[in-house]
């Protein structure tokens, strides 16, 4: 995402994907008016966007609108624009809950057969660009949007059983679609309540370079009943 008005030059480097080595050549204009650019850290403890004006989160969660039918998916955009939130946490990944299973996506992540049949060496390209849609709508409305790349995987749903080089496919494709999205936040969810721990797929893309220039934050939920001291031995 350019800091500053002019002529750019890029080279993409996402090794797992095709695009690996094309280039380009474009102008950024200066920000249209109501745009601050993107948030930041500021002075340790606050948030500020990219031109210095303030900004003073009041958040929500909509983990699963994308997942939900069309309509559905509008009227959750209309609620928001006369809501006093600012900020909305949204997973990527449908979780394998009652509300899904209910009501199934009208598409998933990965081309395949619901509940658990997936092609994990491909993605699907409407699934990805009703996000994209999405997440600029959020935008338009003035709402970060707080994706949590992969924290809504089940074990039942089959999506944790991608390889090592799938998962490294699909933080790239992460990053090269979201990445210049001024209102995207990065963030990296562990659930221990769904499957035993592993490690995280998403690690590669908080470090990334154009994951940097955003927020990044860590999520973690884990029972209580695991923090629960056990009993003293005799």
């Amino acid at each position: 995402m350019p800091d500053k008005a002019g002529e750019w030059r890029l080279r993409d480097t996402q090794q797992p994907l095709a695009v690996d080595g094309h280039s380009g050549v474009f102008t950024a204009v200066p920000p249209s008016p109501g745009n601050h650019g993107p948030v930041r850290v500021h002075n340790t403890y606050h948030f500020a966007y990219a031109d210095g004006t303030p900004y003073r989160q009041i958040g929500t969660t909509c983990y699963t609108w994308t997942h939900a039918p069309e309509q559905w998916q509008e009227l959750t955009l209309k609620t928001l624009a006369t809501s006093p939130f600012n900020k909305v946490r949204m997973l990527v990944f449908p979780q394998d809950q009652n509300f899904n299973r209910r009501v199934p996506p009208p598409t998933f992540p990965l081309p395949g057969t619901p509940p658990d049949q997936w092609d994990h060496t491909r993605f699907n390209p409407e699934f990805f660009r009703n996000l994209e849609k999405r997440v600029g709508q959020l935008r338009d409305l003035g709402h970060r949007s707080r994706r949590d790349p992969l924290s809504s995987v089940r074990c039942a749903m089959g999506f944790d059983y991608m390889g090592r080089r799938e998962r490294r496919a699909l933080s790239a494709l992460h990053r090269a679609r979201l990445a210049a999205y001024r209102n995207v936040w990065w963030s990296m969810a562990t659930n221990m309540t769904s499957c035993a721990p592993k490690p995280s797929p998403t690690g590669s893309l908080l470090s990334d370079r154009a994951a940097k220039r955003s927020i990044r934050a860590v999520t973690s939920h884990i029972r209580r009943s695991h923090l629960q001291p056990q009993s003293a031995r005799g």
